[in-house]
């Protein structure tokens, strides 16, 4: 197993272990600041070459429920550890605020000279698979100076949707602009012909100097300009073809962006701030910040940099979220099963004087897949606490082998578990095949500590849908082999290997025949239209427009069916698993439950 393999384990074994990464760090990091501390860690690329970095963190612990930064500095030459660069001052003050900060020493700057500017990409993405890993799903990039050109190329290149939005402070010029306005036209083109000149004559490592004394912008006048390339990686950088003009990376950019720098820096002139801005036009959002008398490095004045700079993340809706409370928890039945599952809380601790919610998995799911996890964290920070429940139908053995009655007696002993904790109000939410499952209990059981019922992505009518997919001859055969194997007591296995090959990829059934016939079966209790139709509580529906076993139709019908219900449709691609929707899906419940008063 791999260093970095190791490390992410390592990360999440503290993490569930309640301890958080500061405590593990503590011991290693004397010199910690109040507010944060830091660890120094190795991440590895996908290629396997090893990135140094600097963590930098609270000192109560990393939220792995809060956006994380990653950040790169600038260069050539630019570094984590130094006190100039945004990876360092402001890294400190996120880490203060509650972000996990990941500032990454680039294998691209350490070797610039022999190195493309894609190694910065990969360096990168180890730094977000970081903080990924740790359970981070929201990550803000930032760039210092060069920084802002490596993080942009990152963005357009990878499509990485686990990127938010995009930081640069003091932004990069256009690299090629740059160089040949510095340089002077002709110099820069006789540079560019003898870079190519070497390799066409198969020399690509072939050293490129460059050396000059910029008498007017893009360079400060005064400065001495000295760089060495490979002749390959100087037209990389510089050369008219090189994918490093930010004005071209910024308009290819959809994330919101915030562009900040001062007016007293050389490098880079108010007006060129208003250019990047103007070229953003897919962005989302786009915002600029000129602070008055402030150089290059922002040395006179950080704190409002870093305030603004949060401020702004907090205002795109990637501000600190509340802590939440993880613990295993255990239910058993009346004839002496036990289940377990997660509870989650808010940090301060439960309120049993508001609602519990139950969380239900979908089909051959389980209570730490599906949207157990991400929508019990979000009713945690809400103030709400949830149990993901694990049952007999749980995971692909359980619905292998378990009837659609055997769920009645899991779902009342947890039912009677939350009871037991003190709550007297209970919100039931299912995914999928979890609200066929808390139907056919919510029917078979009197249970009036449930308030009402969530169904995300709700089961379609089970066999009149089998049907549609197979068709009534394919249907009516699988119907009949289950039955001749329950009448002969055969434990037969009913799975879509039976099916002619062309269909068999289009439902997943492995079930034994009795089971089989408890879902899909035509006697079976699982025209949801008709079962939801019973229940006398509220009922709360939601699906996509990417679902596509859940069609706006079905939803329409299953929603008209139920005595006292509403829906919510979103059409703007949202999939069976709601992914990508979480905030909205979790928004969307916790409003519906504080109308009806549940």
């Amino acid at each position: 197993m791999g260093r970095q393999a190791m490390n992410r384990i390592q990360v999440i074994l503290v993490a569930i272990a309640g301890l958080g990464l500061a405590a593990a760090i503590g011991a290693a990091d004397a010199s910690a600041t109040p507010g944060y501390k830091r660890q120094i860690i190795t991440l590895t690329t996908d290629d396997g070459r090893e990135v140094p970095a600097v963590l930098t963190i609270p000192t109560d612990g990393v939220n792995p429920y809060t956006a994380g930064f990653v950040h790169h500095h600038g260069g050539p030459g630019g570094h984590p550890v130094s006190h100039a660069g945004a990876p360092r001052f402001f890294a400190e003050g996120a880490a203060k605020a509650g972000y996990a900060n990941v500032s990454v020493l680039s294998n691209h700057s350490r070797w610039y000279p022999n190195a493309k500017m894609e190694t910065a990409v990969a360096d990168i993405k180890a730094a977000v698979d970081f903080l990924d890993d740790y359970g981070i799903d929201d990550v803000l990039l930032t760039g210092h100076s060069l920084g802002g050109v490596r993080i942009a190329r990152y963005m357009t290149g990878s499509g990485d949707t686990r990127v938010k939005a995009m930081i640069q402070f003091a932004p990069t010029r256009d690299m090629p602009e740059w160089m040949s306005g510095g340089m002077g036209r002709k110099a820069y083109a006789a540079l560019i012909e003898e870079a190519r000149g070497w390799i066409d004559r198969g020399e690509p490592g072939r050293r490129i100097v460059t050396h000059f004394e910029p008498e007017s912008p893009p360079w400060p006048s005064g400065v001495k300009v000295a760089y060495s390339h490979t002749a390959e990686t100087f037209l990389d950088w510089w050369g008219p073809d090189a994918n490093t003009y930010n004005t071209r990376l910024i308009a290819q950019i959809r994330q919101p962006i915030l562009l900040l720098a001062g007016d007293k820096d050389v490098f880079v002139y108010p007006e060129y701030l208003e250019e990047l801005k103007a070229a953003a036009t897919e962005s989302s959002r786009v915002d600029t910040i000129l602070y008055e008398n402030v150089t290059h490095m922002f040395p006179e004045n950080r704190p409002r940099v870093i305030a603004d700079t949060l401020a702004w993340v907090e205002d795109i809706g990637y501000g600190p979220r509340p802590a939440v409370s993880t613990d295993l928890v255990d239910a058993e039945t009346g004839s002496g099963r036990k289940m377990s599952g997660v509870l989650y809380a808010p940090a301060s601790g439960e309120d049993v004087s508001k609602p519990i919610f139950l969380l239900l998995h979908g089909w051959s799911g389980d209570a730490l897949w599906s949207s157990n996890h991400w929508l019990g964290v979000r009713l945690a920070q809400a103030g709400y606490s949830a149990i993901a429940m694990r049952v007999r139908v749980s995971g692909r053995r359980g619905v292998t082998s378990q009837k659609l009655d055997t769920i009645v007696e899991d779902l009342g002993a947890w039912s009677d578990f939350a009871s037991s904790r003190g709550y007297s109000s209970i919100v039931a939410e299912g995914h999928s095949a979890g609200g066929i499952w808390w139907t056919t209990y919510l029917n078979s059981r009197e249970d009036p500590t449930i308030k009402g019922v969530v169904y995300l992505a709700p089961t379609r009518n089970m066999a009149d849908a089998l049907i549609g997919w197979i068709g009534q001859e394919a249907y009516g055969e699988l119907v009949e082999h289950a039955n001749k194997a329950v009448a002969e007591d055969r434990k037969l296995m009913i799975s879509n290997d039976l099916l002619p090959p062309e269909l068999r990829n289009r439902f997943p059934f492995f079930q034994y025949a009795d089971a089989f016939l408890s879902y899909w079966g035509p006697e079976a209790m699982t025209i949801h239209t008709d079962e939801v139709g019973k229940l006398q509580i509220p009922v709360l529906s939601i699906a996509g427009s990417e679902d596509e076993l859940v069609p706006l139709d079905y939803l329409k019908r299953f929603d008209a069916a139920a005595v006292n219900s509403e829906y919510r449709y979103y059409d703007d691609g949202a999939p069976h698993s709601l992914q990508g929707w979480e905030d909205r899906t979790a928004a969307d419940v916790i409003s519906w439950v504080e109308l009806q008063g549940l």
